[in-house]
């Protein structure tokens, strides 16, 4: 094992390693985009697309527009989902499959208590039917459950009790959390602290989770009204039998650079303790959506994420980057909708992974838009496992080559009607054992607000 330190070290020494190449090019990019972003933003007065193109989300509870008294507001939501899984164990020999039917009503309901605080409960009834499968889940979750206080201060807003977290991107956390959320803003920043922990939101099925307290420190800076500079430090206390605590340091950055060209990146430092190792990785996530002024609105997104992997699992020191356990990975390029940017059937935790993602898509008009994603997966380091995805399988330890997905994401929206379709179709690559077979993932979501 000394030997292997040793022969490791004079490997670094001999030059730049891999990790402080990818660190130097990640902080070019970041004075170049920070750059060119505050020029636009004081020269030209950018603000942003001025264009209404926001995609809609199925995790928002339904807005609150039924007015029941002069203080009271209702809303509700109707929703079917299908899921079909098709192969998860990327086996040639057994392709099972598995159909998931799941509908759910959701109601929320707004009261001003004052002039400056507000009630918001959201509470869903929802039950999964699977196919030949006679004992069916039915959960009644507590979504949302807050009071919200605006200017308790000049510029001090607080939120308190069951409420959702979530980043633009929604790679940091998007999550129904207990806790308290205080946010301060002056002219164009804003500084977010918050603290909280995961629920158990079925008031059905009881059950024990983690004992985890989130602790978020989030600076915004916002040039103009579709550009974000912000850095934040996310700490996780693991107070149950894993004994173990992280931080992740991190940047975001996204905006419009020129005209139709849409850019982000995340960047993040991962620091912290299991047990007796040590924590330290490093992940990033960047990439761009280029419009194109033809008919049907073309668009080109170009995306690369990297996590990075522990080439000696021996040691006390784990290099394996990982998020944060609450994000979603989930976003839009140019579409109606949101799409799982790392492959709707994969969908893994960027962890010890190489993503390259290209995608073409139409947007017709502001209701309709269709996305074709492709994704190539390969492992930074040689493991025989994978943190967290949806494929039932590991890998083999002999080769880094994951494999590949195609992804194809259709959505349409009005004011009341909402519906995507989802399919993911994921090609295993020589990281598996030579008697696999391809997986697939398919998704059908409507859903109808009143």
């Amino acid at each position: 094992m000394r030997e292997f330190n040793k022969n490791q070290q004079n490997n670094c020494n001999s030059g730049i390693c891999a990790e402080k190449r990818i660190m130097l090019l990640l902080v070019i990019a970041i004075v170049l985009i920070c750059t060119a972003t505050l020029l636009l933003s004081v020269n030209t007065g950018f603000c942003g697309s001025k264009e209404n193109d926001a995609a809609f989300d199925f995790s928002s509870p339904p807005k609150t527009r039924i007015q029941l008294t002069p203080d009271l507001s209702f809303g509700g939501r109707v929703e079917l989902e299908y899921q079909l899984e098709k192969n998860f164990h990327l086996d040639a020999e057994d392709c099972n499959h598995t159909a998931v039917w799941k509908p759910s009503a959701s109601m929320a309901f707004s009261y001003a208590c004052t002039e400056k605080s507000t009630a918001f409960l959201n509470i869903e009834l929802s039950q999964s039917i699977e196919e030949n499968k006679e004992d069916n889940e039915t959960m009644l979750e507590l979504q949302q459950a807050f009071l919200s206080f605006t200017q308790i201060i000049d510029g001090l807003d607080m939120i308190i009790g069951r409420q959702r977290f979530r980043d633009k991107r929604e790679w940091l956390y998007d999550e129904e959390l207990d806790g308290v959320n205080l946010s301060y803003g002056f002219s164009d920043f804003a500084l977010d602290f918050s603290v909280n922990r995961k629920p158990n939101k079925d008031i059905l099925n009881h059950k024990k989770n983690k004992k985890v307290t989130n602790y978020l420190l989030y600076g915004r800076y916002t040039p103009g009204s579709d550009t974000i500079i912000g850095a934040y430090n996310f700490f996780q206390d693991d107070k149950g039998s894993a004994n173990k605590s992280s931080i992740f340091y991190g940047l975001h950055l996204s905006g419009e650079m020129i005209h139709s060209l849409k850019y982000w990146l995340e960047l993040a430092h991962v620091r912290g303790r299991s047990k007796s190792n040590k924590i330290r990785g490093i992940g990033f996530d960047l990439g761009s959506t280029y419009k194109l002024d033809l008919p049907l609105r073309p668009s080109i997104t170009l995306g690369c994420a990297f996590g990075s992997g522990d080439d000696d699992p021996l040691d006390n020191e784990n290099n394996n980057f990982r998020q944060t356990g609450l994000q979603d990975n989930s976003a839009k390029f140019n579409g109606v909708t949101h799409l799982k940017y790392y492959g709707e059937m994969f969908d893994p935790e960027l962890s010890n992974l190489v993503i390259l993602t290209a995608g073409f898509g139409l947007k017709s008009t502001r209701k309709i838009s269709i996305d074709l994603v492709c994704h190539h997966y390969n492992q930074h380091k040689l493991s025989d496992r994978i943190r967290d995805s949806k494929i039932d399988r590991d890998p083999n330890g002999l080769s880094k080559d994951i494999g590949k997905e195609i992804d194809l994401v259709a959505g349409y929206k009005s004011k009341r009607l909402k519906s995507t379709v989802s399919i993911g179709y994921f090609m295993p690559g020589k990281a598996f054992s030579d008697n696999t077979d391809n997986a697939l993932f398919a998704e059908i979501k409507i859903c109808y607000d009143f």
